[in-house]
C-alpha cells in the first residue's frame, strides 16, 4: 500500500511506497519491535489499525509518528520520537502512521489516505 498526504497549502504528496498493515489488538501492539531500522527491504512505514496511542519501548531507532481519524485526519504529529518514549492517547485517532524519523519534518500534513 502507499501513503498520500495533503498537506497545507493545497499540495498533496506521497509518504510511504511500502506500507504495511498491523491490523488487531496484537499486530497494533507489536508495531515496529524487532525491526531494525525503517525503511526495510519490504517496507517504509507502517500503519497501525487501530491505534490510539504509539510508544517507542524497545525499538532501536526514532521515528515520526501521524495520529489519525477514521477519515485520515491527521489529529496529532511527532516528529522524530526517540526510543523509550509513550506518546499521550490522541483524542480522535483510531490509526496510526509510522514513518522514518524525518519524513514529515517541515511539512504541515493534513490528512493521509492509503491506496493500493
Amino acid at each position: 500500500m502507499r501513503a498520500r498526504a495533503r498537506v497545507a497549502g493545497g499540495g498533496e504528496i506521497v509518504l510511504a511506497e511500502r506500507v504495511a498493515l498491523a491490523r488487531g489488538f496484537v499486530a497494533s501492539a507489536r508495531g515496529l519491535l524487532g525491526v531494525s531500522a525503517l525503511p526495510t527491504r519490504d517496507m517504509d512505514a507502517m500503519a497501525l489499525v487501530p491505534c490510539v496511542q504509539v510508544h517507542t519501548r524497545g525499538m532501536a531507532f526514532a521515528i515520526d509518528v501521524l495520529m489519525l481519524s477514521p477519515s485520515g485526519r491527521v489529529v496529532a504529529a511527532h516528529e522524530s520520537v526517540a526510543p523509550g518514549r509513550s506518546l499521550p492517547a490522541a483524542f480522535g485517532a483510531t490509526w496510526a502512521l509510522e514513518l522514518p524519523a524525518g519524513t514529515v519534518a517541515g511539512r504541515k500534513v493534513l490528512h493521509v489516505r492509503l491506496e493500493r
